[in-house]
This record gives structure tokens, sequence and C-alpha cells, in this order.
């Protein structure tokens, strides 16, 4: 019941954000707009402002619309009507609905970063030294970095790429150290932190969830092999995919023994990686504004990147169609995020509104990306092209878009029986 509740609500939010977009462009541009809904079907709540917009929520919360005043042609024109407006303000228009999807990303981003705070992995101290010529040794536990307290990789890792030469703080066997390092790249660290094997979150509906593995218990054992750290765990979990393994748990002061099936997913390099739903022992972090805001802007750019390539893989087939998801899969995303906290549920929509804006820019009639290019194309060309064509193509847009989304219903249906 939870699971279809907040799916109504991150519908409603990405719904009510979207169409607000094209609603505020049309105000801005002074474009009338005869009706904001969320919903369709039959008007539940109703009522209109002083420049005669109605304000609707239908009966079915799937959808939602803008109703702009004049997009039709016709021969009597009307203060404000859509259709004669020059081709900018149309692209303005449609662009906005999936921009304030973005905005949408980068907002609620911010306030996940700055008021939920998110889990970061701690410092743990130095587990092996891979180079001979490191200063550090093992068993050293990182105390600053050129004057920055850093309590977790994440600290680490952003201070050491700031500058080329760093001063080093640590504690070793009881007494403060001071060592210095260069570069700025993580990995000429040439050491490994050590990470308990030991379980801070289980996924619902995951296999370990399923199998009884709890939040506070400690891996000693993967198929008999011993397992020291994290590090020792993910790489026994993502080289098993879709096989029975054997685990071997301590909980408080008995030793449990739990079997599950490995699950398999694919990575965005098109390779089987095996997942149980567990993660790392963390902390819980909170950025300053500033920083919160900075951080929300890359990764929203980062994930738009990351959507764009795997959609230009999937046109070029090097990704299977089948990997696609629907409604039925967001259900399951949004019912496993709960395992997380609010935070990951955050982050969900932030991602799930940056995949709309992608989607919507694409050239695919009946979406506003193939608004956009029309209105683009016909601006150039300097004339309107034929209505019935574009009502043509727009339709057998649609036709597709419905077999898409039937096909992706299909897939959804056979992962969850599988």
């Amino acid at each position: 019941m939870l699971t279809v509740i907040l799916i109504l609500i991150f519908l409603g939010i990405l719904i009510t954000v979207h169409e607000f977009g094209h609603f505020f462009a049309c105000r801005s541009l002074k474009i009338g707009v005869e009706e904001f809904s969320i919903g369709f079907g039959p008007r539940l709540l109703s009522f209109k402002d002083k420049y005669g917009t109605r304000y609707s929520v239908s009966l079915i919360p799937f959808g939602g619309y803008v109703k702009i005043q004049g997009e039709e042609k016709k021969d009597v024109l009307n203060s404000g009507d859509f259709w004669p407006q020059p081709f900018y303000k149309k692209m303005l228009v449609v662009i906005s609905g999936p921009i304030f999807n973005l905005i949408l990303a980068i907002v609620v981003f911010v306030v996940g970063y700055s008021i939920i705070g998110y889990e970061t992995i701690p410092l743990y101290r130095v587990y092996q030294v891979q180079d001979t010529l490191t200063e550090f040794q093992r068993g050293d536990s990182i105390i600053s970095i050129d004057g920055k307290s850093v309590k977790t990789i994440e600290d680490l890792y952003y201070y050491f790429s700031k500058r080329e030469l760093h001063h080093v703080s640590v504690l070793r066997a009881n007494e403060v150290v001071d060592i210095t390092l260069r570069g700025r790249k993580f990995d000429s660290l040439n050491v490994v932190f050590y990470i308990p094997p030991v379980v801070n979150r289980v996924e619902k509906g995951s296999p370990a969830f399923k199998a009884g593995i709890k939040r506070g218990d400690r891996i000693l054992s993967f198929n008999n092999t011993e397992i020291q750290t994290w590090s020792d765990l993910v790489d026994s979990i993502r080289q098993s995919a879709g096989k029975e393994v054997r685990l071997n748990v301590l909980r408080d002061s008995d030793t449990l023994q739990f079997t599950l099936k490995v699950s398999e997913e694919v990575s965005m390099e098109n390779v089987k990686i095996g997942r149980i739903g567990i993660t790392a022992p963390s902390i819980r972090k909170r950025l300053n504004i500033l920083d919160a805001i900075a951080v929300s802007v890359t990764r929203s750019a980062e994930v738009t990147w990351i959507f764009i390539v795997y959609l230009l893989r999937l046109f070029r087939g090097k990704v299977p169609i089948s990997n696609l998801g629907g409604p039925i899969m967001i259900g399951k995303v949004i019912y496993s995020a709960t395992s997380y906290g609010l935070f990951q549920l955050f982050y969900l929509l932030g991602l799930i509104s940056i995949n709309l804006f992608i989607v919507n820019l694409l050239p695919i009639p009946a979406l506003d990306g193939w608004h956009f290019w029309v209105y683009l194309l016909e601006g150039i060309f300097r004339r309107e092209f034929s209505p019935e064509a574009k009502r043509i193509i727009q339709l057998i847009g649609f036709t597709i878009l419905i077999i898409l989304m039937i096909l992706i219903a299909i897939f959804d249906i056979l992962r969850l029986i599988r």
C-alpha cells in the first residue's frame, strides 16, 4: 500500500511540475491557458482564476495536461491565442515542461544533500599498502589532510583532488604523525582502506531480505571462503550472478548460515553482475547549502549524460530493449528505495525527473521534443507545415508509443515472474 501511495505522490509531483512549466511559460509570454489539470477524466475539484484559467484535479491520476488557448488554426483570432505566436515563443512553451523537470531534479537533490543528509562510508584505517614507496603504514588512521578534518572516504577524495602537494596527519600507534603526499588522483594514495563486512541496510524484496539477513550481520564467509573486508564480499557477489551461494553470518554471538540465489543485473557496459541487496557500513552527512547546490548541479549533469549515452546505446542496438522499465518497474524500485531511507526516495525522484527531461526532448511525435523541432523548422523555413500532415504523424507516433508502453509492461511483468 505504501508503494502505491508513493507512486501516486511521485507521479503527482512530476506531472504537476512538468505541466506547471508549460503554464509558467504561457503566462510569462502572455499566452492564454484555458485549463491546468492534474489527472484525466471527470473533474473532482475545479475553480477558475481572474484570467479565466480553470484549475482541475481529475479522477485518473496517471497524467495531466495544460490546455493552451487557440492551439488550432482558426479564422477568428483572440488575444493570447497560441498558434499565431512567433516560432520561438512556441518553442519556449513546449520546452519549459522538460526544463522544469530538470529544475525539479536539482531542487530535490539540494534538499536531499543539505537537509535530509545522505549516507557515506566512514574513513577506516589503512588495511593494505600497495606501494612500498608510500609513507602510509598498515593500521594508519587519517585525521586531516591540508588542515581539513576528514571523516569519510568521500572527504579524503575531495580534498586530495584539490591540489598536488598534501600535508596529512595520521594516528599511528597512538601517536600523531605528519606525512607528505603528492598527487590528485585517489588511486595514487596506493592504499586500501579497511571496510568491515558488516551489513548496514537490507533492500526490501532482495535475495538477502528473503533469506533473512539483517542489519548488523557480519559476513564471515562466502561459499566457505573467509571474508575479511567489504571489498572481498562485493567481489564475490559480483562474480556469482545467478548462482546459489552460502553465507556464514555472525549475529550478536550466534553464527548463522544462509543460502540464497544471487540476482543477476546488467551494467551500463552490458555486463552481467551479481547483487544481493545489502549496503556497507555508513554514516549520515549533510552539506551546507552552497556545496549542496554545487553537488546537485554536477550530479544532474552527470546523470543526464549517463541517460543520453544509454539511449544512444539503445538506439544502436548495444543495449536490448528488454532492459527498459515502465510503471511496474518504477514501483518495484520505489519499494526497494524505502529500505534505504528518505534521501534515497528523494534521489530516485530526481533520477526519474531527469529521465522525463531527456525523454521529452526526443523528436518523437506526441512528445514535447517533437513539437519543439517542428516549431524550430517552421521558423527556419518561415512557413507552417500542413496541420493535417502533423496530425497524421502525431497519430502514428502516439500509436508507436502505446505499443512501446505495452512491450515495456510485458518486460516488467516477465522480470517480476522471474
